[in-house]
């Protein structure tokens, strides 16, 4: 029988592996078929995991095997910064949320350093908000900042062309996008602020319009959390940075405007900036059947499905504008709102090849990243296959799929 080969780890390196994850030490064991003595043993010290079972550990954190040889645990990893949760479920940083954070935490430094390598500068993220701000007014400088004019939105044909468009914008004033469908059902979103090349993480399960409105919120909270730092930077806040961990929840896009909360104004301060970019005061009150209504009069569901089409909004945010400009009652409101809320839907599996479902995946930014090093001899065949996490037989399908997206975007009015 061949001897056993123990491997010489660091009990506080295994224990940092499953906590950076989530994971109950019970469940972990349960899960991988190990008394759970076993695996409590390897992490007071007392005995240690052969290669295969440390190998197993490393699949089950998802980190590489060379990790759990460190001398000690890594420098803490920073908390999730914000992350959204869709109707009727409750928060949970979960091992499979705490994976895809870290993930597209490693993308983000792989964009810095190829950015350092192909010699373009990235910027630091200079857009700014403050809670003492209107929201309205802060809505409609952002709309000018992405520069997406009303006459190019109505112009969409469809929902996935609208999210295409306002991910591309976002990317364009330096945030790095990505979506997964890898995320827990939860969780519709997740941001993450950063000087440069700050995150947000969009759930593929929630429909586009849903991802369109978790999209702007998040974009909200990077401008919120940069001038937070911005004052703590200079001393000038003692009040603990909150937007580290806040639960954006999407069952109330109301909010109480009255909760004098903190954590509650942040949320009705990111839905009413979302909402005033996605549909603005403005160009709503121009429509024709906006302009015929008052707050008491009736509405079809017909007329509130044109015009969530025309502004390639959910019928949630359109309701809710039509609310903030007083073209329909509070009670209205709230009727509607249930009504939506039991005809919740989540995005049916579509099919979608490899090339297209990476791209959409890494965003159009980081993909071009990686394919100009690639193209440039700055990174080898086996990093652009591991930055993509894809086969090299889909490359030249994936830089056609870039061209074809940026000409469509860029084909728009």
């Amino acid at each position: 029988m061949a001897e056993r080969i123990y491997a010489r780890v660091n009990a506080e390196v295994l224990i940092w592996a499953r906590e950076s994850v989530g994971g109950n030490r019970d469940r972990v064991a349960d899960k991988l078929g190990l008394k759970r003595e076993k695996l409590a043993a390897w992490e007071d010290g007392s005995e240690r995991p052969t290669i295969p079972q440390l190998r197993k550990l490393a699949a089950q954190y998802k980190r590489p095997l060379a990790t759990f040889f460190l001398p000690e645990p890594p420098k803490q990893e920073e908390e999730i910064q914000d992350f959204r949760l869709v109707p009727g479920e409750a928060a949970s940083k979960s091992p499979e949320l705490l994976v895809e954070v870290r993930s597209a935490r490693e993308r983000r430094q792989v964009a810095l350093e190829l950015s350092r390598l192909l010699r373009e500068e990235v910027p630091e993220f200079s857009h700014r908000a403050a809670l003492s701000e209107n929201a309205e007014a802060v809505g409609a400088r952002l709309r000018g900042l992405l520069d997406v004019s009303v006459d190019e939105q109505v112009c969409w044909k469809h929902e996935h062309e609208a999210l295409n468009a306002w991910t591309h914008t976002l990317e364009n004033v330096g945030v790095l996008v990505f979506q997964s469908g890898k995320l827990p059902s939860d969780i519709s979103g997740v941001s993450v602020s950063e000087k440069r090349f700050p995150l947000v993480v969009l759930n593929k399960k929630d429909i586009p319009r849903r991802r369109v409105f978790t999209l702007l919120h998040e974009f909200a909270h990077l401008l919120l959390s940069a001038a937070e730092q911005d004052l703590t930077a200079r001393g000038e806040s003692i009040r603990k940075v909150v937007y580290r961990s806040i639960v954006c929840d999407l069952r109330r896009l109301e909010y109480d405007e009255n909760d004098l909360r903190h954590e509650r104004r942040v949320e009705v301060f990111c839905n009413r900036v979302a909402g005033a970019i996605l549909v603005p005061r403005v160009a709503i009150l121009e429509e024709s059947t906006v302009r015929s209504k008052g707050p008491s009069d009736a509405w079809h569901d017909g007329e509130i499905g044109y015009l969530a089409n025309r502004f390639c909004v959910s019928r949630e945010v359109l309701l809710r504008r039509l609310l903030i400009v007083r073209r329909i009652s509070q009670a209205f409101y709230d009727a509607k709102r249930k009504q939506y809320q039991k005809e919740w839907i989540t995005e049916k599996p579509g099919f979608a090849l490899v090339h297209q479902r990476k791209v959409s995946d890494n965003g159009l930014r980081y993909t071009e990243l990686v394919l100009d090093a690639y193209s440039e001899d700055e990174i080898t065949s086996t990093e652009v296959a591991r930055y993509l996490d894809v086969r090299l037989q889909h490359l030249d399908r994936i830089r056609d799929e870039v061209s074809r997206k940026l000409r469509s975007l860029e084909a728009v009015p």
